[in-house]
């Protein structure tokens, strides 16, 4: 479990939680806390059964980051300095998305390799669409043919956007959506979506 220690108000980082729990799934009793950062954000496993963990901090004085826990040490072995927003792990690609400091904003689409930890890919919206995301916020990847699936809060009042881009980031196409579009589901071709 990620705690962030609830909504504090921004600044306010002597409230902010900053520990994962780790639980017992047998008993449903925490088992351990792992020291990470301030006011933990999304937390996902990659292929290995390693945690990948990101922070919002305090937004203020201490920036968003993403932290590596290597499972059997139970511990924080390694951080990306990038600010994350989400992000989708799919084979040993991490896929995410993030806004700098408001003041000085500038998005991010990057691919960090969760074997080796490093930052493979920049900018992987390759053909210029990911300067017209207002608010780039939620993000997952196609399993089988890679596309990347990017939602746009926009304002958040609102309706938002899907992208859907190739695996060489390339638009496919986008629709609009309802407010503040954030999770996704992929369904088999073969389910009947019809109403009973």
């Amino acid at each position: 479990v990620a705690n962030s220690g609830g909504y504090r108000g921004a600044g306010k980082s002597t409230n902010y939680e900053r520990t994962v729990s780790v639980i017992s799934i047998a008993t449903f009793r925490e088992i351990t806390q792992i020291d990470v950062d301030l006011n933990l954000h999304r937390i996902k496993t990659d292929s290995r059964g390693d945690l990948w963990v990101s922070s919002r901090s305090d937004y203020r004085d201490s920036p968003s980051r993403l932290y590596f826990i290597d499972h059997r040490k139970q511990a924080v072995t390694d951080t990306i300095d990038l600010p994350v927003s989400n992000f989708a792990i799919t084979g040993d690609s991490l896929y995410l998305i993030g806004m700098g400091e408001l003041a000085q904003r500038a998005d991010y689409f990057s691919i960090v390799n969760t074997a080796t930890r490093e930052v493979v890919n920049s900018g992987f919206i390759t053909d210029g669409t990911d300067k017209g995301l207002e608010t780039p916020y939620g993000i997952t990847v196609h399993t089988e043919t890679r596309d990347i699936y990017i939602t746009d809060a926009g304002d958040y009042i609102n309706p938002g956007y899907l992208y859907r881009f190739n695996r060489e980031g390339k638009k496919i196409w986008s629709v609009q959506t309802g407010d503040i579009p954030a999770h996704f589901v992929f369904l088999p071709k073969n389910i009947n979506m019809s109403p009973l």
